[in-house]
């Protein structure tokens, strides 16, 4: 117990550090899906303090605990698989479906994972290993399924000229999901004498694995998410930087307030990123087409009389200053390039992300 008493604490203030930062950002960024992740360190943090501490009365338990695996799909679905196909409709379901299910059971058998209470019949043996197994998969979906996307991501992410961080920022993500997932392995050498962790050497040594390997998924999650400029430029390490490309076609003379929004790294790493993919689209320079986008924003802005710009702006962005302007410097069927930009957007939703949080 002194040991959870160390453990355990920690762990609830790296989920709330890093589930508060996504709060923020979220509102900032208007990337609703971190709100998603504030729920899940939320949740955790709350089933951590009802169950492992059993600090709390038993329905709130109940009703609380396992709760994050939806929010894990939640996230999945609206980061990496917005306004695409993924298989999310039906992992919602079997997720929703199970945890019901394990509600249900909860009030029906009272289990819990450690037992509180011994497992000493076949008919309590059986109600634990049903109990388990419940628990087991929705773990194993929420997490894999996260896991999957993230991994895909990074692999898309490799085939693009972007900087190194931004890059494993997926692959931290895909490992700390995987890593979360596995936790059902320690629970099978969970003792089943009632007395959790503390009863016996085994018990002991299984508790503090299953509370390092959480540990392990909150901290690379925190770095993942709440990345220091240290961690960045060691990710960037042996990258050569190459000369900045000064985008073409802007006015010697910027207005204070596009000087003001631009001054984001977030925003010219999306310029960047966009601008390159544009430039194939328009068969111009990636110099050329980076100012056509800058310019498209500072008219947007003049228009909105916004100061600052976020992920949902820029879509906006592509599809009405931006189409003007290409068709302002004739580019050949400006609509169809737009389309194809917005396309892009989504097909890479997932990079653009990892650049604004």
């Amino acid at each position: 117990m002194a040991v959870a008493y160390v453990l355990y604490p920690l762990f609830i203030c790296i989920q709330l550090a890093y589930g508060v930062y996504l709060l923020k950002r979220a509102l900032v960024t208007r990337v609703h899906a971190l709100i998603a992740l504030f729920a899940i360190s939320l949740l955790m943090v709350v089933d951590v303090i009802v169950t492992d501490l059993e600090i709390g009365p038993k329905i709130l338990r109940d009703l609380v605990m396992m709760d994050y695996t939806i929010f894990y799909v939640l996230f999945t679905k609206y980061a990496f698989f917005r306004k695409q196909k993924a298989g999310y409709r039906p992992v919602l379901a079997i997720i929703s479906a199970l945890r019901l299910v394990h509600f249900i059971e909860l009030q029906l058998f009272d289990q819990t994972m450690p037992p509180t209470n011994p497992v000493d019949t076949p008919a309590k043996l059986a109600q634990y290993a049903f109990h388990v197994a419940l628990i087991s998969c929705m773990h194993a979906i929420a997490l894999g399924y996260l896991a999957r996307a993230s991994f895909m991501a990074h692999r898309a992410a490799e085939k693009q000229h972007l900087e190194p961080w931004i890059v494993k920022r997926n692959l931290l993500i895909g490992v700390a999901s995987l890593l979360y997932a596995t936790q059902p392995i320690l629970w099978l050498f969970v003792p089943t004498d009632g007395n959790a962790y503390v009863g016996s050497w085994a018990g002991f040594a299984t508790g503090v694995s299953i509370m390092i390997l959480v540990l392990g998924h909150a901290t690379i999650s925190l770095f993942s998410w709440v990345m220091p400029a240290r961690l960045k430029a060691w990710l960037n390490r042996g990258t050569p930087q190459g000369k900045e490309i000064v985008p073409e076609g802007l006015p010697e003379k910027v207005p204070e307030l596009i000087q003001k929004a631009l001054s984001s790294r977030e925003t010219m790493l999306i310029v960047d990123f966009l601008g390159n993919i544009l430039a194939h689209r328009i068969d111009k320079s990636p110099g050329a087409a980076k100012g056509l986008l800058l310019l498209a924003v500072q008219e947007w802005q003049d228009t909105s009389g916004k100061a600052a710009i976020n992920f949902l702006d820029f879509r906006e962005i592509v599809s009405t200053t931006l189409q003007r302007r290409l068709a302002g410097v004739n580019v050949p069927g400006p609509a169809q390039v737009v389309d194809e930009l917005l396309a892009d957007i989504t097909r890479n939703q997932a990079m653009i992300l990892m650049m604004i949080i």
